[in-house]
């Protein structure tokens, strides 16, 4: 029903029926995060007449949101172009609430506007695993109305910076290894204390580190500004992550709560924790008794703010 409505009410209103006429050919990209859909990118995306993008909007490490360009790049594109685009990556810190000054989101607009005339079907969700609306219609303005839907609904203004964070990586597409787990840690940076912080990053991470190049690059790299130089010379998917994480441990001590054997999280400058409750107490010895703690139980969602 919803889907529905937002089809037949669609932002600018381009609708759905008014770009596909007979023999017209249709291309569909539909987000893999979307479950229980038999739908995929089609042979000749680029050529076909009509274009449909189906994605969730949610913060995203790298393009700040995803739902929107991102469906092009990396979504429909060669490993050559989504390098490209991630590489932007080295000189820019992905800020959900400067989404538009991005250029890695810019940069899939500008692909996306190579593509002619896009239709975009984007989710907004809610805080339950459902949808909280649906938004359709031409790509750039109904993108950015979701965005504005989502940020209404999932930022969290919060008094003062807290000592201690403890985020929880949720859902199987940030939880299942390392290499996906830390993509939460962007989102916090913003309210982050800057003189003296841990976060508790609470992400299961049962199919351990998860990329081989996240892997390399963490363990061969001392710091962040060697990895940022390597990178300059030789970038490579997974890279960019490693990058990520060495931004994060300059800004804070984080302390992960995983399965991941203690050996393994060490190695990646992380203090391993079995149990959350564990993890707190140990950033609380670290920050002091009288820390105050933030609790972000959906890291995926959720965007704590400071007063402007």
């Amino acid at each position: 029903m919803m889907m529905g409505k937002s089809i037949e009410n669609p932002v600018g209103n381009i609708s759905l029926s008014a770009l596909v006429k007979q023999g017209s050919t249709v291309g569909i990209v539909v987000d893999p995060a979307i479950p229980e859909t038999s739908l995929n990118t089609i042979v000749g995306f680029h050529s076909c007449d009509v274009k449909i993008l189906v994605g969730i909007v949610q913060p995203h490490f790298a393009s700040s949101f995803a739902g929107g360009p991102d469906l092009v790049i990396p979504g429909v594109s060669s490993l050559q172009t989504i390098e490209a685009n991630r590489s932007l990556l080295l000189n820019h810190q992905a800020d959900p609430l400067r989404y538009s000054e991005n250029p890695v989101y810019l940069d899939s607009l500008e692909a996306s506007r190579m593509l002619g005339s896009t239709y975009l079907i984007t989710l907004v969700p809610d805080e339950l695993n459902g949808v909280s609306a649906v938004y359709s219609g031409d790509l750039e303005p109904t993108f950015k109305e979701a965005v504005s839907h989502f940020t209404r609904e999932h930022s969290r203004p919060i008094e003062s910076r807290p000592e201690i964070i403890v985020v929880s990586s949720d859902g199987p597409e940030y939880s299942n290894d390392l290499y996906h787990a830390v993509r939460v840690l962007p989102f916090l940076w913003n309210v982050l204390k800057r003189d003296a912080s841990t976060i508790v990053l609470a992400g299961e991470c049962k199919q351990g580190v998860g990329n081989d190049n996240f892997l390399r690059f963490s363990k061969n790299s001392e710091d962040r500004k060697t990895l940022q130089n390597e990178l300059k010379h030789d970038f490579k998917l997974g890279g960019h992550v490693a990058l990520l994480l060495k931004e994060a441990l300059e800004k804070s001590r984080v302390q992960l709560v995983s399965v991941l054997p203690d050996v393994y999280t060490k190695s990646f400058g992380l203090k391993p924790s079995r149990t959350v409750s564990a993890g707190v107490q140990s950033a609380i010895r670290a920050e002091g008794k009288d820390s105050k703690v933030l609790i972000v139980t959906r890291g995926s969602l959720m965007i704590p703010v400071m007063p402007s």
